[in-house]
């Protein structure tokens, strides 16, 4: 009797531990469920800090059901397709129209607990996927005819550490754009630091820039675009200067988590946990 207890006792803190560290669902119950963080911001959203230049509106496309919780994005001209980075450290290639999954990996072996969260941002540059968030680097990713595999990693060298909620790069010169809050860190291609940015434009009495938390970043004819997490909003960012130029609010979306910048439109993903239907891709005029 107490052989037959101890084995369904132990198989049952197996099944258990399996279900929390290499489940969506585990990952999810663990948490949000029995430790979830409360995140409480003393003003209210869509109350922006700064005047808007001109209010937005979506449109949206579903996606396809194996894209769980996406936290980055950004488009690749040359091949017309889209690359997405998922909160379950996963790399995916998307068709045009988000419909087709034509290519996927994981990024790391580790049991899903501790790959969760672990991506926010992406790039395509010169064939390699730069990803980052809080890995404390920067990985390239490419394709070998099919295949997926790491090329490599940048090293950040910055007088501060940095956990990379947005990720660009100035095509101009290759220099890295990594957002973390209100601020912006630029390394060059190797890494090595060249200096914080601070963003520019004129707060409304009692109020301040660092309100708008940078969630992606991209950049797309000379400027810096940057959509922020919880105002909802896209600025429009001169790279050399921090100068915002431009502020697009947001309809439809209260988080944003990433951002792909084309010629005619905003592609944007937005954060939401596991239990919530996915809001697919909000897509807005540019």
């Amino acid at each position: 009797m107490k052989k037959t207890l101890f084995g369904l006792l132990t198989a049952a803190v197996v099944a258990l531990t399996y279900f929390i560290l290499f489940t969506p669902q585990g990952v999810h119950f663990y948490g949000e469920v029995l430790f979830p963080e409360n995140e409480t911001k003393d003003y209210a959203p869509k109350d922006y800090p700064t005047a808007i230049t001109e209010t937005k509106t979506a449109r949206t496309i579903p996606l396809p059901a194996a894209v769980m919780q996406p936290s980055g994005i950004d488009y690749d001209v040359s091949n017309n397709r889209f690359f997405i980075v998922t909160d379950q450290a996963e790399i995916i290639e998307l068709s045009a129209d988000f419909q087709t999954v034509a290519s996927s990996v994981e990024m790391s072996n580790a049991p899903l607990f501790f790959r969760q969260g672990t991506i926010e941002s992406n790039d395509f540059y010169q064939d390699h996927l730069y990803v980052s968030g809080d890995l404390g680097e920067i990985e390239l990713w490419t394709k070998d005819g099919a295949e997926w595999k790491q090329a490599g990693k940048v090293e950040i060298s910055s007088p501060s550490e940095i956990e990379s909620e947005g990720m660009a790069i100035n095509p101009a010169n290759g220099d890295l754009y990594m957002g973390d809050g209100s601020t912006i860190q630029v390394v060059d291609e190797a890494g090595y630091y060249k200096k914080t940015l601070a963003l520019k434009a004129e707060a409304k009495p009692g109020r301040s820039l660092s309100e708008y938390i940078i969630a992606g970043m991209d950049f797309h004819d000379g400027l810096l675009y940057i959509v922020t997490e919880y105002h909802s909003a896209i600025l429009a960012v001169d790279p050399e200067t921090g100068e915002i130029q431009n502020i697009y609010a947001l309809k439809g979306i209260t988080e944003g988590a990433g951002l792909a910048v084309t010629n005619d439109a905003f592609y944007i993903v937005v954060d939401h946990e596991l239990n919530e239907p996915s809001p697919g891709i909000h897509v807005y005029p540019r």
